[in-house]
């Protein structure tokens, strides 16, 4: 969810979201001359953490495959 806020002369927009561990974050862009500026800019913004957020995902999945290989193969080898 984004939230816009008037910092000193100019706007700011915080995004506070839920990481891939569960934990809560908040992503905060500064420096937007008006209102409108920073509302314009928090798609852009949003799509920057979801594309985060899935590389993370697919990373884990990328582990834990191999990780599975890896132990289905020491188990093959010690029977």
């Amino acid at each position: 969810m984004a939230k816009i806020t008037k910092r000193g002369n100019g706007w700011e927009v915080r995004i506070t979201y839920i990481e891939i561990s569960g934990k809560y974050r908040e992503s905060t862009k500064r420096g937007f001359s008006t209102r409108e500026e920073a509302k314009e800019a928090v798609p852009d913004l949003e799509r920057t953490l979801l594309a985060r957020n899935k590389e993370v995902k697919k990373i884990f999945r990328n582990l834990e495959t191999e990780l599975l290989l890896r132990k289905e193969t020491d188990n093959k080898e010690t029977e």
